[in-house]
């Protein structure tokens, strides 16, 4: 009779890890989702549709950037292939928090203002995001400036 009870906790509390383990997975895949979809846009200089992954907050941020294109720069982006983006890594901080590091190649970067964009082989990039509970839950890129990328130290 003990043997019952122990294995019916047992299995209790292995569904009960289960179901939070899938639970975080799925939160992965929703930030993932989030950032694979802006970072696609926002480096491709498709800023009206990077919006829909951008906190409320945020869409200043890509006015903006819209307001600072050239003419030059729309010339290397209509002859250029798009910018490709690798998720490298995903932490959910908190229930409603996360940040992603992603490495972006072959993009046209915004510099300094008034000036035209420079192309740019690769750059790191880390990505802050918050949950949005707007009709339905939904991860948001939350930005305080345009992205920069990220310095490492060289060795």
């Amino acid at each position: 009779m003990n043997l019952k009870y122990l294995l019916a906790i047992i299995v209790t509390a292995f569904m009960l890890f289960s179901c939070d383990s899938t639970s975080f997975v799925r939160g992965e895949h929703k930030v993932r989702a989030a950032v694979d979809s802006f970072a696609f846009y926002y480096f491709n200089w498709q800023f009206s549709k990077a919006s829909r992954f951008v906190t409320d907050s945020s869409q200043v941020w890509l006015r903006y950037a819209a307001s600072q294109v050239h003419e030059a720069d729309v010339n290397i982006l209509r002859d250029k292939e798009d910018a490709t983006i690798e998720i490298e890594e995903v932490n959910v901080t908190s229930g409603d928090e996360a940040t992603a590091r992603i490495t972006v190649r072959d993009f046209l970067r915004m510099d300094t203002i008034g000036t035209e964009g420079h192309l740019v082989k690769k750059a790191s990039y880390i990505l802050h995001l918050e949950e949005a509970t707007e009709d339905k839950v939904r991860w948001k890129v939350r930005m305080e400036g345009l992205p920069q990328s990220e310095r490492r130290n060289r060795d």
